[in-house]
């Protein structure tokens, strides 16, 4: 399974590269834009997680996602920053089944 992290914060893009390289392919990218490219010339990614995950739903419907956010903020299906390992894992699952 392919899963591509968009997010421009180095730190979020790291703590899931740990969590998830043993389990999963992953595409890191910093912004919305190289997301984009990334989806519309790889047809084998199977989940996107990105903080501003808003634009890429909206523009790929058909792709499973996964929003980050901050507690007070709402968007769904999301996983909260500090990332729990075992969260984190869960959330995928249930996401990709």
């Amino acid at each position: 399974m392919k899963i591509l992290i968009c997010s421009k914060t180095a730190a979020i893009r790291e703590s899931l590269n740990l969590i998830l390289s043993d389990i999963y392919d992953l595409i890191l990218t910093e912004s919305i834009e190289m997301c984009a490219e990334i989806l519309n010339n790889a047809k084998d990614v199977n989940l996107v997680i990105g903080e501003d995950i808003v634009p890429i739903r909206d523009q790929f419907p058909q792709r499973k996602t996964l929003g980050i956010k901050d507690r007070n903020e709402v968007e769904a299906p999301f996983i909260e920053k500090p990332f729990k390992s075992d969260l984190v894992l869960k959330k995928i699952e249930e996401i990709l089944k």
